[in-house]
């Protein structure tokens, strides 16, 4: 009797156990369903602070440049150069800019209104580093009454500098042009700001009296791209220039180190006309483009006489920036005649003597044929060349120096 009782209160016991056992599962269920959501909760929140930790940090570094620049203009480096240029300036090249000129950088510089809304650019950011108020209405003063037919200009950005340059170009009505050479990198800017430029200048019709290059002038410059990035862009000034010819005019805006101006200016001045300037931005706001503008003008390796005989310059100190002209006075005569002695079959006459007999200058022909007479020669000196075995030429010299580097071959005949 006992066993059957406890059977039938086991069978009775059954469903309520099956229910507690279903209770106990979906309440488990719930739990786990509610972990996972306090977890993907609790990752929204931690990510969301990760992010804000990311901005604060990327606020605080924007914070720390803008009060490094509030420092440099409250407070800029010492600039002795700046300071022995002014003293120096001939004050003979830059002048007064007229309203016209305020007037055209005004205009300019409204046109980018819809560019940077475009682009969705604060305009005092963009630009901090261009050319600015006055500094920007003398440089259009001095090409409006310089009148420049072929212009260069190193350091493009978004083009404010090389649209007034081209807006004076276009009013001489002389048909300037100006080649802008650039490496297109971004800068201050997400994107190519050079783009921006040729937007500007297609907007305002001013591309007929612009050009633009791409690659650096002189040589990649500059500490803030990698070896590999600075390397695949090419050097366009020295090919540029050398097709290109004699300039009358160059604006510098590019790399501000002290090796980068340098260069830059070493490249420039080789192909500037006589009476053609070169201008240069940030001379008094950056000591190492006054440093390397002082170092040229006073260093007399570049010139055995001086660099001023062959260059004046001036300074125009009212602006934020500063700006520096140079003005070629003249040509660095450098005569060279390299003769290139030739027996019949092309071959090089090595040893033989060739002799200006005018210029008492007797010299024996190298292995590679040439020979090399540092001076002046006239086409009608003569020239003697002898070498056993072949007969003496003895004729005019053909070519005349005219302070320049010209090169003339001749050639031997073999005796009877």
């Amino acid at each position: 009797m006992k066993e059957r009782l406890k059977h039938l209160a086991q069978r009775a016991m059954r469903p309520g156990l099956a229910a507690i056992e279903g209770r106990l599962d979906s309440l488990a269920k719930r739990t786990a369903s509610l972990e996972a959501d306090i977890g993907a909760r609790l990752d929204g929140v931690l990510g969301r602070l990760d992010s804000l930790a990311k901005r604060t940090a990327s606020l605080e570094a924007d914070i720390g440049t803008r009060l490094d620049v509030i420092q440099a203009l409250v407070s800029p480096p010492p600039n002795p150069w700046w300071d022995d240029l002014k003293r120096s300036a001939g004050q003979t090249i830059f002048q007064a800019p007229a309203e016209e000129d305020f007037a055209a950088c005004r205009r300019i510089m409204a046109a980018y209104d819809r560019v940077l809304e475009d682009y969705g650019v604060q305009r005092e950011e963009f630009f901090a580093g261009s050319i600015k108020d006055a500094d920007a209405a003398v440089l259009h003063a001095l090409v409006r009454t310089r009148r420049p037919r072929l212009a260069w200009q190193v350091g493009t950005f978004a083009g404010y500098s090389a649209l007034l340059i081209a807006s004076a170009l276009r009013d001489a009505g002389d048909g300037g042009i100006l080649v802008c050479c650039d490496p297109e990198v971004p800068h201050r800017t997400y994107i190519n700001p050079v783009g921006i430029a040729r937007e500007m200048a297609a907007e305002l019709r001013l591309d007929a009296h612009l050009r633009f290059e791409r690659g650096w002038n002189a040589l990649p410059m500059g500490d803030n791209f990698s070896v590999r990035f600075a390397g695949s862009i090419p050097v366009r000034g020295p090919d540029a220039l050398r097709e290109l010819g004699e300039i009358d005019f160059a604006f510098v805006d590019g790399d501000h180190s002290v090796a980068g101006t340098m260069c830059d200016l070493m490249l420039l001045q080789q192909h500037l006309a006589v009476g053609g300037v070169i201008v240069f931005h940030d001379v008094k706001s950056w000591p190492t483009v006054a440093h390397a503008l002082h170092d040229f003008l006073n260093d007399i390796y570049f010139y055995y006489s001086g660099t001023r005989q062959w260059f004046a310059h001036d300074v125009f100190a009212d602006g934020i920036d500063g700006l520096l002209a140079f003005e070629r006075l003249g040509v660095v005569r450098n005569p060279l005649l390299r003769l290139t002695v030739l027996s019949d079959g092309g071959v090089p006459a090595a040893k033989a003597e060739l002799t200006l007999p005018e210029l008492s200058f007797v010299a024996r022909v190298g292995g590679d044929g040439h020979v090399f007479y540092f001076g002046e020669v006239d086409a009608g000196q003569r020239l003697r060349v002898e070498l056993s075995g072949f007969e003496t030429l003895d004729e005019a010299v053909g070519v005349s120096t005219a302070g320049d580097y010209v090169e003339r071959t001749v050639r031997l005949r073999r005796s009877a």
